[in-house]
């Protein structure tokens, strides 16, 4: 990726359009990059240049998030979107318990999920490059001391970086408090997984909301934990603060007013 953004008078146009697109999806699925209003790349500097021409910190925010849908247009994806699990939950949850064991045996059903998987593992490699470039063309951070003061008094609020997050949160750069709470909850919702496996062939549908009402909300729990221990050794630590600012961890932003439609 360059920096030979569009001309200012076509970004408007394009962002729209890629707007238009981002409506028709349902932000989960992978879709083929084919269609897209324009290239990905076009798209990705259109959103650049407004993120880096742009003085109003929630529209900065709802151009990220622009990023992030982004990563989720692939090559040889086809006309037809590769969904997770391979069908919508709630096909799962009416299909009869016979089919239902039969679907998760099948060929077919598994290529879909490893596709998936591999996809999604892509997209998060997208998803922390866009988010490097995209946070070098914000303002310098505050000083550590006015960071802290504007965070008692909610003055600004703190957006952080899932992937760069969970990577310091499994490191020893880490304080051992934090991670040691972080490492405690992430072996919780690992074994969830086989824990939802073997209760599927005991009980079916204790297994269905072990394993797609519990783990994923205890993998939420545990990735916003992990947030909000970056935060709390941010007001700790003037050095931690200024490593993690420098290098993306999280931006601060001032609270707006009022908050425009996101973009989707």
């Amino acid at each position: 990726m360059d920096n030979n953004f569009k001309p200012e008078e076509k970004l408007q146009e394009i962002i729209q359009a890629y707007n238009q697109v981002m409506q028709e999806t349902d932000g989960s699925s992978f879709y083929d990059v084919k269609i897209l209003p324009y290239s990905k790349d076009e798209i990705f500097k259109a959103l650049l240049a407004a993120i880096k021409l742009s003085d109003n910190p929630q529209i900065k925010e709802h151009l990220k998030a622009g990023l992030i849908s982004l990563s989720y247009f692939q090559e040889n994806i086809g006309d037809f979107p590769i969904k997770p699990f391979g069908k919508d939950p709630q096909e799962w949850l009416t299909m009869p318990d016979k089919k239902m064991k039969q679907s998760l045996k099948d060929t077919e059903w598994q290529t879909s999920f490893e596709k998936y998987k591999e996809l999604h593992d892509k997209s998060d490699k997208e998803i922390a490059l866009y988010m490097n470039i995209a946070d070098k063309l914000d303002k310098p951070h505050l000083p550590h001391r006015k960071f802290i003061d504007q965070w008692k008094n909610g003055e600004i609020k703190i957006d952080v970086d899932r992937s760069k997050a969970l990577r310091i949160a499994n490191s020893n750069s880490f304080p051992k408090r934090y991670r040691a709470a972080h490492v405690f909850w992430s072996t919780v919702w690992l074994l969830t997984i086989p824990l939802g496996i073997w209760l599927f062939f005991y009980k079916w549908w204790v297994g269905l909301l072990v394993l797609f009402i519990a783990s994923p909300l205890i993998a939420k729990a545990t990735k916003t934990s992990a947030m909000q221990f970056m935060i709390n050794h941010a007001l700790e630590s003037e050095s931690f603060y200024n490593h993690a600012t420098t290098n993306g961890v999280f931006r601060t932003s001032k609270k707006p007013s009022t908050i425009p439609a996101p973009l989707r």
